[in-house]
């Protein structure tokens, strides 16, 4: 009967400490969102400081997450421009190169 007891005993601490760790999440996340409030609107969308913020660097956003500084961003575009680039295939640089229609 000890044995059944610790048992319930374990699976009931596991259930309260689930219970917690989602409480945490969820009071995180509302945190989160307050703190992110001030920067909604049309208005912050040309205020730098908001992508310069960890939560949208590393948020997936495909049309915004190309993070380089000036000089890097040459740098690549330099080595596209070169005949043996590093970055890319001859193969590839001379169909990029071709006039499209």
């Amino acid at each position: 009967i000890d044995q059944e007891q610790q048992k319930q005993q374990t699976v009931q601490v596991e259930v309260k400490d689930s219970k917690e760790e989602q409480k945490d999440e969820e009071n995180e996340q509302q945190e989160n969102k307050k703190i992110l409030a001030k920067y909604r609107g049309r208005e912050q969308l040309m205020n730098p400081s908001v992508f310069n913020m960890r939560k949208v660097r590393e948020a997936k956003l495909p049309s915004a997450n190309g993070h380089a500084s000036a000089a890097a961003l040459a740098a690549v575009f330099d080595s596209l421009l070169e005949t043996n680039s590093d970055l890319l295939e001859n193969s590839i640089l001379e169909a990029a190169r071709q006039p499209h229609r």
